[in-house]
Order: structure tokens, then C-alpha cells, then sequence
């Protein structure tokens, strides 16, 4: 059935894509479309049958207030199908719904608003296994979208609704089938043209009715009164006065009316006007938030170059030093060693002065001979001494400086990790204002988001105002 639905609403869409005339209710893809849908919106009803109304109808699911308050086109077209002389079962005022809905082309909306309805109003028309309640039923009305470029000129009053019987014809839709495969690549191009031509035109056509209905509301009066009314002139004068007299008070009453719309429609516009100032105010606030925001990230950059560059120096500077260390200590090493070669030339000489010694106890008559040597030799020692008391306390000098220099190194490495605790708590400052920056430039587009429907509902409400 769900296949049946989609050939017979091609084949009612598809000629009138080709050829711009309006339909007759004699047309046979407009019949066979209409008693289509008419048993797809039957198909597991829960309607009661009583034995005076012994058709089941699906229009009490569109008329009723539900559905109504979501859409008040819905509610005039149910109020002009009620008051429509003739027809006496829910049946005919179903399929008088239908052909009301197709030629004001409001049928794909209500048929849409029937489908996004609530689950729970669904199931109180519908059973559960109903095509209305099947996975198929979006696909369906989605295929029934297109009867907004559909013209039809029906006559509902004149027709015998209540006791219509339709059938399936299927040679109608296996044609529409053929004709349509053969003619898809030839209209392929003409559709995108006269789609966008019919939108056009049914969007100011809906302009056209809104404005209709406007003055309609006011001025016309259906066909039922129009006959009571001119009976009762027939009848008697006097109640043409008093419905004279009801007419001018309500036409009191609707300029009134006209009147407080248009207060509150200046009120409305005023209020629109305060809002969009107050939106631009906010909007030139968080533009000059997010310039200072701006003006904090390049000084931050700067100073975080410039602390890269002092850590750079830092570590240069630490770099000399070592290697400046390693030199110092090179050279305490040179001294040691100098030192060693010292302490063994003093050996020697102790060694030498010993066997000296015994040579002058021995040979006491040389001593006279010797002495000037001897004393020669103990004035070298003396200098020997002097210089071993000067490299020794050269050597410690150099320990102390040694000592120094570690020192300096162990404070120079404690300010690197100092430096280094400050440069990661200035990352992290910094990844906190990005996070900052970034919420601003968030809340300044919604904001200007904001501001633009602000503008567009306020220029829809004005052109409103001015039509």
C-alpha cells in the first residue's frame, strides 16, 4: 500500500510539473490520489460505527484542539468544512477536509503535523499495526510534500461526498510509471526551474490568502448566512434594522480592535528597537573585551620571549662556568703533581745531607774544606723550603676557590629551578587566558548571533506592520 501511495501522488505531481492548469475533481489521477489517501488515513481507524453513521471517519483526529493549536489555518478550515451544507456523515466531511485542505495547499502541512504529532494522540485514533503508526508513514507524507504545486478547482458543495465509493485503478498508475521513467531525464532540468518558480509563487500566494483571511474575517459572511439573511429581508424590516445595528457595532468594535493591534504593534516595535540597542551595546562591550583581552596576549608573548632569552643567556653563562671549573681544576691537578715532584727532591736532598753528615764525622779534616759548601747547600735547602711552604699554600688557595666555585655552581643551578617553576607557572597563566580568550570569542559570536535574529525579526515584524 505504501508503494500504491507513492506511484499515485507521482502520478498526480508529476503533469502538473510539466503543465501549469488548474485540475477538476474529474481528473483521474486527482481520483484515484484522493481515494488512495483516503484508505491510507483509514487503515486501522478506531472510530466508533453507530447505526445511524455506519462510516468510520479519520476527521475528528484533525478536528480537534490539539491539532487546531498548532496551526490556525487548520481550525478555519475545520470551522468552513463544519458549517458546509449537504454533507451529513464524518465521512463526507473527511473527504470535503481533504479536498478544502488540497486547493488552499495546506494538505502537506496537515498531513506533516499529523505525522510530528505525539505518539499517545496517535494511538487513540489508530491501531498499532495502522499505516499511520508504521515505519512507512514518514516516508509516505514525505512523498506527499510536493502537492503544494498542485492548482485544483474542486466543487465540495455540489458533490454527493457522503456516499461516494471509490477502487484502485491500477492501469492508471502502471502508465503514470511508464511515462514517468521515460520523461525523467527530459524534465530533470525544467523541475529545478518550476519548483523554484512555484515556490515563489506559493510563498506570496500564502502572503495573498494571510491578507485575505485578514479582511475576509471582517467583511464576508458565509453562504449560510447570506441565505438566512436574505429570507429574514424577505420576512420582515425590522430585523434587517437590528442586524444593521449588530453590523455597525461590530464594525465598531473591529476598528477598535485594528486600533489596539496597532498600539501594540508600535509597542512591540519599540520594545524590538530597546533590545536591539541594548544587544549592539553588548556586542561593542565584548569587542572591546576581546581587544584588551588581544593587547594582555601579545604583552604576555613578549615578556615570555624575553624570558626564554634570559634563560638562554642563563645557561650560557652556566656553560662557562663548568668549563671554566674544568680548567681550574686542571690546573690544581698540575700543581699536585709539581707538589709530588717537590716533596721527592727534598728527599733527595735529606738523603744527601745524611751522607754528608757521615762523611764529616768521618772525615773531620775535609770539614774546614766543606763548610762553605755545606753552607751553600743548607742556604739551597732553605729556598727549597720557602718554595714547597708557597706551593702548599698556593694549593690550598686553590681549594678554597675550588670550594668557591662549587658553591657558585649549586646557586646558579638552584636560580635555573627557580626559573624554570616560573616559566611553567607562566605557561600555565597562559593556557588559562587562551581558555579565557576563547570563551570571549564564543559569547561575542552567540552575542552577535543574538543581535542578527534580533534584526531579522524586527525588519519581519516591521514589513508585517507596513503590509
Amino acid at each position: 500500500m505504501a508503494l500504491v501511495a507513492k506511484i499515485a501522488t507521482r502520478a498526480l505531481i508529476d503533469p502538473c510539473l510539466e503543465k501549469s492548469t488548474v485540475i477538476s475533481e474529474s481528473y483521474p489521477p486527482l481520483v484515484q490520489f484522493l481515494f488512495v489517501l483516503e484508505y491510507v488515513l483509514l487503515h486501522g481507524l478506531k472510530s466508533k460505527v453507530s447505526m445511524f453513521n455506519k462510516n468510520k471517519s479519520f476527521w475528528a483526529a484533525f478536528h480537534n484542539k490539539q491539532m487546531e493549536n498548532l496551526d490556525d489555518a487548520l481550525k478555519d478550515t475545520n470551522r468552513t468544512v463544519q458549517d458546509m451544507p449537504g454533507i451529513k456523515t464524518g465521512i463526507g466531511r473527511a473527504r470535503a477536509f481533504m479536498r478544502l485542505a488540497l486547493m488552499q495547499k495546506k494538505l502537506p502541512d496537515y498531513l506533516d503535523l499529523l505525522q510530528s504529532s505525539d505518539q499517545n494522540f496517535r494511538a487513540t485514533f489508530w491501531e498499532d499495526w495502522s499505516l499511520i503508526r508504521n515505519d512507512e508513514a514518514p516516508e509516505i507524507f514525505g512523498h506527499m510534500q510536493g502537492l503544494s504545486i498542485v492548482d485544483a478547482n474542486l466543487n465540495i458543495k455540489g458533490a454527493n461526498l457522503d456516499g461516494q465509493i471509490g477502487f484502485i485503478d491500477f492501469s492508471l498508475i502502471n502508465e503514470c510509471v511508464t511515462e514517468s521513467h521515460s520523461n525523467d531525464n527530459s524534465l530533470a532540468k525544467e523541475n529545478k526551474r518550476l519548483l523554484d518558480q512555484k515556490s515563489f509563487l506559493e510563498e506570496r500566494n500564502r502572503q495573498l490568502e494571510d491578507r485575505l483571511k485578514l479582511r475576509s474575517d471582517k467583511l464576508d459572511v458565509t453562504d449560510e448566512t447570506k441565505n438566512q439573511i436574505e429570507a429574514e429581508l424577505k420576512a420582515a424590516h425590522i430585523t434587517i434594522k437590528e442586524l444593521q445595528a449588530e453590523l455597525e457595532a461590530t464594525k465598531t468594535a473591529a476598528a477598535s480592535d485594528v486600533s489596539a493591534l496597532k498600539e501594540s504593534f508600535e509597542h512591540q516595535k519599540t520594545q524590538f528597537r530597546e533590545k536591539l540597542e541594548d544587544s549592539t551595546k553588548q556586542i561593542d562591550h565584548l569587542q572591546k573585551q576581546y581587544e584588551v583581552l588581544e593587547k594582555q596576549l601579545k604583552t604576555e608573548t613578549k615578556d615570555k620571549l624575553e624570558f626564554e632569552k634570559l634563560l638562554e643567556d642563563e645557561i650560557k653563562q652556566k656553560q662557562q662556568l663548568e668549563c671554566g671549573i674544568r680548567l681550574l681544576e686542571q690546573d690544581s691537578y698540575e700543581k699536585v703533581d709539581t707538589l709530588e715532584q717537590l716533596q721527592k727532591q727534598l728527599e733527595d736532598t735529606r738523603s744527601i745531607n745524611l751522607r754528608l753528615f757521615e762523611e764529616i764525622r768521618e772525615k773531620n779534616d775535609k770539614e774546614k774544606i766543606r763548610v762553605k759548601k755545606l753552607e751553600e747547600s743548607h742556604n739551597a735547602l732553605s729556598t727549597l723550603r720557602n718554595e714547597s711552604e708557597a706551593i702548599q699554600s698556593e694549593h690550598e688557595r686553590l681549594k678554597h676557590q675550588e670550594i668557591e666555585l662549587s658553591d657558585q655552581k649549586l646557586r646558579y643551578e638552584a636560580e635555573i629551578d627557580d626559573m624554570k617553576i616560573r616559566l611553567l607557572k607562566f605557561e600555565s597563566d597562559l593556557n588559562d587566558e587562551q581558555k579565557l580568550r576563547r570563551v570571549a570569542e564564543n559569547e561575542a559570536q552567540a552575542a552577535k548571533s543574538v543581535a542578527q535574529n534580533l534584526l531579522r525579526e524586527s525588519h519581519r515584524h516591521i514589513t508585517k506592520g507596513l503590509d
